[in-house]
């Protein structure tokens, strides 16, 4: 009796995982921490005195609310049409007018080389 609980319990428990591991969609909204995103790593900086160029360039064009706001650049109902509703050149505010420091064109945004040796699925 004990034997055959424990399968069945075993069982359901893998199922459930595999389910979650699996089966789960993902979902995405506001910004990357991992990488870190330009938005967050102004923020990291401080919204009231960056350090870096880019991140001073980017208050002085937008203002700090939307450092603080850092992860709000998202477009909770694109849809699967964010190429639609995002015009070229402001992916990195999502369109969104608050965060168009952001879509500055420089060359000096903090950058991190990724692999997929050092990716990290979670």
């Amino acid at each position: 009796m004990k034997t055959k609980r424990f399968l069945l319990y075993s069982s359901i428990f893998i199922y459930v995982l595999s389910f979650i591991i699996v089966g789960q969609e993902a979902f995405g909204h506001g910004t990357m921490e991992t990488p870190v995103s330009r938005i967050y790593n102004c923020f990291l900086e401080n919204p009231e005195n960056p350090k870096s160029d880019a991140c001073k360039a980017a208050v002085e064009q937008g203002g700090t609310q939307a450092l603080y706001d850092w992860n709000g650049v998202n477009q909770g109902n694109a849809n699967d049409m964010h190429r639609e509703i995002i015009p070229d050149g402001k992916l990195c505010s999502a369109g969104k007018e608050l965060f168009k420091g952001m879509d500055l064109a420089r060359n000096d945004w903090h950058t991190t080389m990724i692999t997929p040796a050092t990716a990290v699925i979670v």
